[in-house]
């Protein structure tokens, strides 16, 4: 509401006419050629000190960057703290392979393998510079080959 006044003062004082011819109820008809003509005419606004004060503050540019220093100082200090929340990672990946096989030991004309994975870790770096990271890796492979000795295979890995 703040805003608006002053616009609406100004409008009152660069179209007299148009204000009163609102207040009456007519609709004021757009003539394009009186408007053209209307710019090559030079007039005088006449403002209040409190408005030239408004004016300047509001398109002043070192004022508008020192408004919004705070906001870019709180978005880097937000940025910097990310750097030391934890990352979890997730992957799960299934495989699904069909080979003709030309050993006649296996006793089948096809193998089917079918693999499943699992990992996840988690990575963090403390305040003090330390990083931690434990990754743990999971395998699930199931075969109709006479080859593999234990059906389904498993095979797990943890690192720190």
């Amino acid at each position: 509401m703040k805003r608006l006044f002053p616009v609406i003062m100004m409008c009152l004082v660069l179209f007299p006419s148009a204000s009163g011819a609102l207040a009456q109820g007519d609709s004021p008809a757009f003539d394009k050629d009186a408007f053209l003509a209307s710019a090559a005419i030079k007039r005088t606004l006449k403002i209040g000190m409190a408005d030239c004060v408004t004016m300047a503050l509001k398109n002043n540019s070192e004022i508008e960057i020192k408004r919004m220093s705070p906001l870019i100082e709180d978005a880097n200090i937000r940025i910097e703290r990310a750097r030391f929340e934890p990352d979890l990672t997730f992957d799960f990946t299934m495989e699904d392979n069909t080979e003709l096989t030309g050993n006649t030991l296996i006793g089948r004309s096809t193998s089917k393998t079918k693999t499943n994975t699992f990992d996840f870790g988690y990575d963090q770096t403390l305040v003090t510079g330390t990083k931690i990271e434990a990754d743990f890796y999971n395998a699930r492979t199931r075969s109709n080959s006479a080859l593999q000795s234990q059906n389904p295979q498993f095979d797990s890995l943890a690192e720190v």
